[in-house]
């Protein structure tokens, strides 16, 4: 490859970079709500559920709320997720 077409390379870069950080400013509200929606919705389906009788989504995201796996989860801990 030639000179030329590395020459404003570095621009090119620092305008990517730029796109992402707005990008990701933009998109941030949306993804926030839909982790709370997504949270509450997890939380319903664990009230309503008897024992382990949980969806995998929702036993996933048991466990990664309570940073451990879902078989080393109490019910106490499941009981405080529940509660909010």
């Amino acid at each position: 490859m030639s000179r030329g077409m590395h020459r404003h390379r570095s621009i090119r870069l620092t305008n990517l970079r730029a796109t992402r950080l707005e990008t990701r400013a933009a998109n941030a509200p949306a993804k926030n709500k839909a982790t709370e929606l997504r949270a509450a919705r997890h939380r319903a389906a664990l009230a309503k559920a008897t024992g382990t009788d949980l969806n995998p989504a929702v036993k996933s995201w048991v466990a990664k709320q309570v940073g451990k796996p879902f078989t080393k989860v109490t019910a106490a801990e499941i009981a405080a997720l529940v509660k909010g």
